[in-house]
Parts: C-alpha cells; structure tokens; sequence
C-alpha cells in the first residue's frame, strides 16, 4: 500500500495527499480543493517523521556512544572525543548544502515535473563528493584552531589524532547525513531506516570495543579504535543507503543524469543559505563549548555529557521539521497554500509537544542519563557529576528552546527561505546569545551556567523568528500575493508521478 500522503505509482493521485492541479486563471485567495483535517496532517506528519528520526539517531547515536566509550577511558579522553565531535563541525556545513535536494525533488512532484528529478538526484550525488574534499581538508587542518585559541596541549593532540582518523568518513558522512537524509523519504524509501540505524549502531559499539582493547582477534588500538570503528560503521551505511536507491527497481526512475551546471544551480542557489546558516551555528556552539574548555577539562566533559541530552533530544524537534518542510514544498509546488500553511503549524504542535515531554524526563531523572557516560560511584568522577548535575535544569530549559529551533528551521526550507533565516541565525546567535553568554561568563563570573544562558537566548531567538516569518509568508501566499515557490530553469514537462513519495 504506498504512503497515504503521496502520489502511488500511476497517474492517479490520492486527493489526500496532492490536491488537484491548478486551473489557469487569476489568483486565488483559498486553494481550489478540500482542506485536509488537522488529524490527517497529525497523524501524516508523524507517519514520516518517524523514519525521518531514525536517520537522525544513526548519527547522534553514534555521537553519544561515542562520547560513551571516550568516557569509559578517562575524563582526558572524553573531553578530547567530545572537541573532536565537536571539530567535525564541516561535515554539517556541507551537508546544509545538500538538504535542498530532498525537498526540490519534493517540489517537482508536487508539480507533477517528475522529469526533473534524476537531474536534481545525480548532481546532489556529484556535488557530495565535491563537498566531501572540503570538509576533509577542514578535519586535517581545523586542530590548528586549537592551538591558536590557546586550548590545553594534550587535548589538542589527542583531538588532532581523533580528527585525523575521522576525516576518511566525510565522503560517507555527506551522502549519509546530506543527499540521503532528504532524498530516501523523498523518494519513498525512509523506512529502511528502522533497519539501518540499529545496524550501524551495534556495528559501530562492536567494533570500537574490539578495537580498543584487541578483541575477537582484532588490533588493539586503544582510543583510536573508537573513530576508527566510527568511520568503518559510517561508510557501510552509506553503502547500504546507495544500494537502497540503485538495486532496487527504483534505479529505473532515476536513469543517469550528466553533471549540469543549471542544475547545479539550482541546488546551490537555495541549499548555499542553509550550509552558511550551518556554518553559522557549527561556530556558535563550537565557541561556547572552547569556552567552557578555557574552565578544565572536569568542566569541558560535564558540559559534553549535559549538551548531549539535548542533541540527542533535538531529533524529536529536527524530524518534525524535516516532515514539515517536504509536505510544505509537496502542496506548494500543488498550490495548495491553506494546507502548506496548516502542515507547518501541526509539525510545529507535535515537535513541542516531544521535546516538552522529554525535559521533563532529563529534569526528572538526570543521573540515570548520566550514568551511561561515566561510573557514578568512581571517586574519580565525583567532580564530573556534580558539575554536570548543576546544569541539568538549565538542560532542561535549553531542550525547550532547541525545539523551537529545529522545527523552525524546517518550516523554512519548506518555503525555501533559507536567505532570511541565514541572516537570523547570524543576528541571534551573535549578537544575542554570544553577548549574553560570555558577559554573563566573565563579567558577573557565573561560570558555564552562564554560556547556557547565551545558548537559550540564541536559540530562543531564532526560533520565535522563524514561526514569526514562516506565518507571514503563509498568508502572504495563500492571499496570492507571493510568487510562485521557485523560477523555473526550463520548460517543464509534467509527467505522472513514477513513484510514490513517502511525504506523509
């Protein structure tokens, strides 16, 4: 039974999902077919939003479990893992880039431009491994940074090695973390990800804990062994996630397509904002958490362990959003703005709603999280946990906030906005949270608390400007006073929908 969201296989489309084609004719105030129930978009929403997730948590799984093996070593190692994950800050920037991939193939169909797609798929493939050479050479040279910020001797030389290990993953991490985040839903194909995430995961924790202490016949490789397994598991499933589109009787709707510099550009021209936005915030948090390392190495593996519950949370916000932004592109690219309007606002209900419930699960029961990081009864640890401990209801606080944001930022890749909200990011973590942060920080001398506090004020920021802007333009559309979602290239040539796509 294909998604109940997206055109099936035929000419035929479910009046569910894609409203009716448009009629030639002046503008219209309210779109031309049935609105779709709240509960329908609820329910469709979070039908592929879950397969969504579980991409989201191959990594961020993997970022825990690694900061969970760096902690069974020694507080050094995990401060040191953590700078390191912390470093790999390009692979997000470029994979911004790619994000629009997804949600141009999203459009096409919504527009019944279904011969537009294996071009926009092949030259997101081919931009990948372009982009894959950047972040490589930002993963060889970024400990430098370091050293220039002045930050301790022996943890940049380990975060040096660590990167130096993990920058052979990055052309694996694009295709993973980019193309295929957008693309696989896109295409139908997301709920591989229910088998692949645990997969990678129980690959990644196996071979680091053989490689580290030389077991089941393998090396001993010590710490190295953990960004060892790390980009081992990485390119597997990136594998995998090729073989899902190309082995599959799917490979027939995506014939190879040539490098084109237009369609190039039309990746670029709206996925560029997105991975200077990413920039943007890979420094920001980048910043805060070298300050927090300017405190020690206790303070730097308290804060890596605490900001980790909320990455980790942040999956519930940012898989709404993603949800969002590809049935808002479908019904765009339809025309049907009242539901566009009304998947946005439901998407945005539902991310609250999750990361509501679980800070008050941090809040709650905060050594039961912490505990998977480090030994609560080792002597050793006592400073680690008590630290870590006074910043859980401030966690707890930030949860609330990184929701806002990630459900946001999703409503406006949907509407392809992604200039104005690079230049939000830009204001509120800069000239907002920043300021906040370290003046609370070093001029009232409130410690790491105080780069918390900056942290929720940025986040805070950019997420009431983004439901703020993407409702403006909402109505805006809906009222006929936009213009259409993006300038064609070319003439179209609108053909039935070859697949259906899994845009709940």
């Amino acid at each position: 039974m294909p998604p109940s969201d997206i055109p099936a296989p035929t000419a035929v489309v479910p009046t569910a999902f894609a409203p009716a084609a448009p009629q030639p004719g002046p503008r219209r105030t309210v779109q031309s077919t049935p609105r779709e129930p709240y509960l329908t978009h609820a329910a469709d929403t979070l039908r592929l939003a879950a397969p969504i997730s579980m991409g989201h948590l191959s990594y961020l799984a993997m970022m825990t479990a690694t900061l969970m093996l760096f902690g069974g070593l020694a507080p050094e190692a995990l401060a040191a893992g953590g700078l390191s994950l912390r470093m790999g800050l390009s692979t997000h920037v470029v994979a911004g880039i790619l994000l629009c991939v997804g949600v141009l193939v999203a459009e096409a169909q919504g527009a019944r431009e279904t011969d537009r797609i294996p071009g926009l798929y092949w030259n997101g493939l081919y931009l990948s491994g372009v982009l894959s050479v950047v972040s490589f050479t930002w993963f060889s040279f970024g400990h430098h940074v370091l050293i220039a910020l002045d930050q301790p001797p022996d943890v940049v030389a380990q975060t040096r090695d660590c990167l130096e290990i993990m920058r052979w993953a990055e052309p694996a991490n694009l295709i993973r973390l980019g193309l295929m985040r957008s693309v696989l839903p896109a295409f139908g194909l997301a709920r591989v990800l229910y088998l692949l995430t645990p997969l990678s995961l129980l690959l990644y924790a196996g071979l680091a804990w053989a490689l580290v202490g030389g077991e089941m016949g393998l090396p001993a490789l010590g710490w190295h062994g953990i960004p060892t397994a790390m980009v081992i598991a990485m390119t597997l499933s990136a594998l995998a996630m090729l073989a899902t589109v190309h082995c599959t009787r799917f490979r027939r709707q995506i014939p190879l397509a040539r490098p084109s510099l237009a369609t190039l550009g039309e990746i670029m021209r709206p996925g560029l904002p997105i991975g200077l936005q990413m920039t943007v915030d890979g420094l920001f948090f980048l910043a805060m958490t070298l300050l927090v390392g300017q405190l020690g190495a206790v303070a730097l593996a308290a804060h890596q362990i605490v900001h980790n519950f909320g990455t980790i949370c942040y999956v519930l916000a940012a898989s709404c959003g993603d949800a969002a932004a590809l049935r808002i592109s479908y019904r765009r690219g339809a025309k049907a703005f009242d539901d566009a309007a009304t998947a946005g606002y439901v998407a945005f209900v539902l991310g609250m709603a999750g990361m509501a419930v679980a800070a008050t699960v941090i809040y709650v029961t905060p050594e039961s999280f912490i505990g998977l990081f480090i030994d609560l009864q080792a002597p050793e640890n006592a400073e680690i946990l008590a630290f870590a401990l006074s910043l859980i209801p401030l966690c707890a606080i930030y949860v609330l906030a990184d929701g806002f944001y990630g459900v946001g930022m999703g409503l406006q890749r949907g509407l392809a906005d992604n200039t104005f909200t690079l230049g939000l990011v830009t204001v509120s973590y800069w000239c907002l949270g920043f300021p906040i942060g370290y003046g609370l920080m070093f001029w009232a001398d409130l410690g790491a608390p105080a780069l918390w506090w900056g942290l929720i004020a940025g986040l805070t920021g950019i997420g009431a400007g983004t439901i703020w802007r993407y409702s403006w333009l909402s109505r805006e559309a809906a009222e006929g006073r936009m213009p259409p979602p993006r300038r064609r290239l070319r003439p179209a040539v609108v053909t039935p929908a070859p697949v259906g796509i899994d845009h709940a």
